[in-house]
Order: structure tokens, then C-alpha cells, then sequence
């Protein structure tokens, strides 16, 4: 049953690409990603454990919802995405900020290896002790957000900006991403690249495939540099995708079925850790619920996909509702981009990758904090700020949006 449910997920899927004739709408994504994973669990040798029937209920639950309401929410008649030559550049904001991000960038790669001690195993371990990062390294990871953002803008106008420009910025994102062994960073930059040039109509199948076996290769070697338990193994890549793409569906297997238990919290606090954390800011004293951690699958993960939140926090019903809810958003967020809304074009371009990784983990609400600031540096730098001077019914001065 397991099978036939995820080939039909994948023939579904097609049918919506069909339909959109994109294979980056929301509902041809999850339903590719899901679809392909769960197909590759079932068909595939590996040493994970099989999976039980009561996965399924919880799969379509998640799954068809999010597929129906997305295109739902995005469909229009023409589904021809308006032209990215139209969208509006502020040479004046890009120019005054670039030196200022590149000297900034440049900056966090030397102070990483400075405090680190140097590269490889002093500097994963610097990384990983997050609570004792030094406040330049902690503001500087912070402006690294905004120049994701930066670095997508400057690549959606390239024939403006110059492409020894945009080359500069996305290579220093990437050595960052690399220093900090942030493979979900990497992911990010990958997919939110790919879609710009999809975007712009400047993509083409050498220059995806030279970006694939790029992205590989990072991928190795950040494995490799971080010293991953499978790293130490003659099969350690193959080792790496069972972790990475299909242990987490055996994980949230293991969780449906009660043989592990999330560090029970308060209710809800698992699906919105970011709410409760705000609340906890202004006094209040919520508890989080965590997953189960680290367990054997029989190889280590402690990835549960996306979906474990919702599901311990509100069960099977949880799943359901927060699927409708999600499909809506990124329908609505799908639709204003393809109608020619910048802001929702970059948003979309730097938070899309979290749907390929549905099924291994949550890139969305748990960063919700993250994503938040996304979206204001995406209202920023389309449609720009200035000071202007203090008025005479005011003490302070006016900070004011511009295009």
C-alpha cells in the first residue's frame, strides 16, 4: 500500500506540474519530495527498518492537503510567470550597501578561523558551542542572514549590478556556509540560485547540472570537514544519504508509533517554537516540547521530518489542519511571485528549499524567527529606506520607504 501511495503522490504531483507548468510550485514540490522519498525507502537497499501502515494515514494527511490547497490558493488561468526585466532596482541602496557587506562578510571568514584556532577540527567544534560565540561573531552570523538576501537581489538583477559583483557575493556566501558547515545553508543559496536564473529564464541544463555536481561536491566535503560519524566509513556518502534523506521518515515512524516520546512541553510549543519564545520574553514561563533526540534506525538521526511538530503537539488532526494552513501560505506566497511582486519573488527564492526538505526536516517554522527577517530585508531592498530629517513634530528622525 506504501508503494502504490507514493507513486501515485509522484504521478499526482506531475499532473499539477502539468497544470502550473513549474516544477517549483509549492504542490509540485512537496509532492515530488515526499513522493520520491518515500518511494526511494521502499525500493532501495538499505539497512532502515520497515516502516509501519500507521505511516501512511499520517503521509496523506500531510501531503495531499498542502498539494490541494497550494494549487488551490496559486491557481490562475495563465499560469505564465510575469517577466523579472520589469521589477524595480535602487542602484543608490545596492551601491552604498555592497562595500559595506562584502567588508563585513570577509570580516566573519577571518574572525571564524581567528577564534576557531584555525580550520578543520578546531573550527567545527568552535561552531557547534554556539552559546559561547563571541558578540562580533554572534552580529556578524546575523548581517550573514541579510546578505543572503542581498546576494539573491544582486543575482535577480545581474545585468545591472555586474556579474563579477554577484560572483564575489554568492562566493562568500558559500565560504561562510562551508566555514560554518551549514549544509541547510548551502541547500538555501544552491535552490534559491537556481530559481532566480528559472526566474529570469537564464537557466539552462549544463548550467544546472555544472550547479548540481557543485553542490555534491560541497556537500562532500563539508561531510568530510565536519567529521561526520560517516565520514569515517569506505561508504560514507552512502552512509550520509541514508541519514540525510531517508532515516528522518523511520525517525517520525518510530514517533507515530510511540516506541520513542518528544520531551513533553507546553502543548503547541513544538509547532510554534517561536511564538512561545517571544512570550517568554515578556515574563511568561512556557516549556518546549523537544523531539526524542538521538536514536537508532539503525543508523543514528535525530531529524523527525517536518511534520513531527504538528503531530506531537495535535496528533493526526494537528497534521491535517497545519497542512491546509501551510498550503495556503506558500499558495499565496507562490501566486504573488509569479505575478511579479519582488518581495515575495525573493522571499520565496530563499525559503522555497525548506519544501524540498520536507521530508527531512523543518526549515521553516523552526526558523521562523529567521524567516521573519527575510521578508523585512526583502521589503528593504525592493523598495529601499532613507533618513530624512527630523520634523518639527518629532525629536527623532524619520525613517521613511522609498523606491
Amino acid at each position: 500500500m506504501l508503494l502504490i501511495c507514493a507513486i501515485l503522490t509522484i504521478f499526482f504531483a506531475l499532473i499539477l506540474k502539468y497544470l502550473t507548468r513549474s516544477f517549483f510550485h509549492p504542490s509540485v514540490i512537496v509532492g515530488l519530495a515526499w513522493g520520491i522519498t518515500l518511494l526511494l525507502y521502499l525500493v532501495v537497499e538499505h539497512p532502515l527498518w520497515r516502516l509501519s501502515p500507521e505511516f501512511l494515514n499520517v503521509f496523506t494527511f500531510w501531503v495531499i492537503p498542502f498539494m490541494v490547497v497550494s494549487y488551490t490558493v496559486s491557481y490562475h488561468p495563465n499560469h505564465i510567470a510575469y517577466s523579472t526585466n520589469n521589477l524595480s532596482y535602487n542602484s543608490k541602496l545596492f551601491n552604498i550597501l555592497f562595500p559595506y557587506v562584502v567588508i563585513l562578510s570577509i570580516l566573519l571568514i577571518v574572525l571564524l578561523i581567528h577564534y576557531s584556532g584555525g580550520v578543520g577540527e578546531n573550527l567545527r567544534t568552535f561552531m557547534l558551542e554556539k552559546n559561547k560565540y563571541p558578540l562580533i561573531i554572534r552580529i556578524l552570523i546575523a548581517i550573514n542572514t541579510f546578505t543572503i538576501i542581498y546576494s539573491l537581489y544582486a543575482l535577480l538583477h545581474y545585468d545591472k549590478v555586474g556579474k563579477k559583483r554577484v560572483i564575489l557575493l554568492i562566493t562568500l556566501l558559500i565560504l561562510i556556509s562551508f566555514l560554518k558547515s551549514a549544509k541547510g545553508a548551502i541547500f538555501r543559496i544552491f535552490i534559491g540560485i537556481v530559481f532566480i536564473l528559472y526566474r529570469r529564464q537564464s537557466i539552462n541544463k549544463s548550467k544546472l547540472i555544472l550547479s548540481t555536481i557543485i553542490l555534491v561536491i560541497l556537500l562532500i566535503l563539508v561531510t568530510v570537514f565536519r567529521n561526520d560519524s560517516t565520514a569515517q566509513q569506505d561508504d560514507a556518502f552512502i552512509k550520509y544519504l541514508y541519514i540525510y534523506i531517508l532515516s528522518p521518515i523511520t525517525a517520525l515512524d518510530l514517533l507515530i508509533n510511540q516506541e520513542v516520546n518528544p520531551i513533553i512541553g507546553t502543548n503547541g510549543s513544538a509547532s510554534f517554537p517561536f511564538l512561545f519564545t517571544v512570550l517568554n520574553i515578556f515574563g511568561l514561563d512556557y516549556t518546549f516540547t523537544e523531539n526524542p533526540g538521538w536514536v537508532t534506525v539503525p543508523v543514528f538521526t535525530n531529524v523527525y521530518t517536518a511534520i513531527w511538530g504538528f503531530y506531537s503537539d495535535f496528533n493526526w488532526v494537528g497534521v491535517f489542519i497545519f497542512s491546509i494552513i501551510m498550503g495556503w501560505v506558500w499558495g499565496i506566497v507562490y501566486r504573488l511571485q509569479q505575478a511579479g511582486n519582488q518581495i515575495a519573488l525573493l522571499f520565496y527564492s530563499a525559503t522555497c528549499f525548506s519544501l524540498i526538505f520536507q521530508a527531512f526536516g523543518d526549515f521553516f517554522i523552526e526558523s521562523f524567527s529567521m524567516d521573519i527577517q527575510m521578508l523585512i530585508y526583502c521589503i528593504i531592498l525592493s523598495n529601499g529606506v532613507k533618513i530624512s530629517p527630523t520634523n518639527k513634530n518629532s525629536n527623532f528622525p524619520q525613517l521613511k520607504i522609498f523606491k
